[in-house]
């Protein structure tokens, strides 16, 4: 593809505009479709010497100039919040402005944005907005715009600058002069660059779902505990003591010869619902569900109460079995 047959060139994810002549687009679209079979494009030409792009519709007039106005698809219904809605005032008007600004920037003929205003002041009065605030709104975005196309001169910028006494008011004042408007930032003190508040130690924290990781191998104990975490990891250690295979991390210990690294010990999320706090080890062993000691939630309370259920239908099963069994044998006997 020449460089040459493109013109002008502007996407957005995959709305791709393209300024060339019409006799080379059928070419240019060809190229582009035999790029990848699984990519196909589809063209769309100016009709009436105007186009879409996004939400803008740009039309070439008489004298070759590109105009550009708010674009809105014809399936676009007028519902939007109602004023009777149960929202803030706040949020209700930044609706409104929101749109009138939109509209107001996309259109950069005066006689466009009166039409596009008078279509969004029918489109809020339908929704119950006061008919009044919504045309002062338009007329003063409208307002606005025009002032800083016609004198772009008393656009401002604002900068930030730092207080010092006795000089940063004369430094505003000579910045003034060049249109620049400054504001102080805040000072930065002493306690600024140190920590004010402590970090409370970890290991006092109740209601958490932490981790323990293993010192030999990249596995990891992940457990819950709505006592302080140090409570827990004494538990730990007594278990390890104790020899207790039926605490996950002393198993481990005992099984492969691996040592917790207790004071590595990480806090993954605080909660204080016993319930959710077990849902979210729960989902923490599942994520991890190769690296953890506590293979599937051993020691997870919902898992063991699902283990326990399974454990005693198996029983149940085993026990019909068996006197299905004895009760076959006595009716071969009594045959006999």
């Amino acid at each position: 593809m020449c460089k040459n047959e493109i013109q002008h060139y502007i996407r957005f994810k995959d709305d791709i505009c393209l300024v060339a002549k019409s006799e080379q687009i059928s070419n240019i679209l060809a190229q582009a479709n035999s790029f990848h079979t699984s990519i196909k494009f589809t063209c769309e030409n100016m009709k009436q010497n105007q186009i879409s792009f996004l939400d803008r519709t740009f039309k070439i007039d008489e004298r070759g100039v590109i105009n550009s106005k708010h674009y809105i698809k014809e399936t676009q219904t007028e519902r939007t919040i109602h004023y009777n809605s149960h929202q803030p005032q706040c949020v209700k008007w930044g609706v409104v402005k929101g749109e009138i600004n939109r509209t107001i920037r996309r259109t950069n003929q005066k006689e466009e944005q009166n039409a596009e205003t008078g279509r969004i002041v029918s489109k809020y009065v339908k929704n119950g907005f006061p008919a009044n605030k919504v045309k002062n709104m338009c007329s003063e975005a409208i307002q606005q715009t025009y002032k800083k196309n016609i004198n772009p001169e008393e656009n401002t910028t604002r900068k930030p600058i730092t207080y010092i006494d006795g000089l940063t008011h004369r430094v505003q004042r000579v910045l003034l002069q060049h249109k620049i408007t400054t504001y102080t930032e805040k000072q930065k003190s002493i306690g600024n660059f140190k920590k004010v508040e402590k970090q409370k130690d970890k290991l006092n924290e109740k209601g958490v779902v932490y981790m323990i990781p293993c010192q030999q191998c990249e596995k990891s104990y992940i457990g819950q505990t709505s006592r302080p975490l140090k409570t827990r990891i004494a538990e730990h250690e007594y278990a390890i003591k104790k020899r207790n295979m039926n605490n996950s991390i002393a198993r481990h210990n005992i099984l492969e010869g691996h040592n917790p690294n207790f004071t590595g010990a990480a806090i993954l999320t605080k909660e204080k619902n016993q319930r959710t706090r077990e849902q979210k080890e729960n989902w923490f062993i599942s994520k991890n569900d190769t690296r953890i000691i506590n293979h599937l939630g051993i020691e997870n309370k919902q898992i063991r109460d699902w283990i326990k259920i399974v454990e005693d239908k198996t029983k149940k099963v085993h026990r019909k079995q068996e006197q299905d069994r004895q009760k076959g044998v006595q009716q071969a006997r009594n045959r006999n």
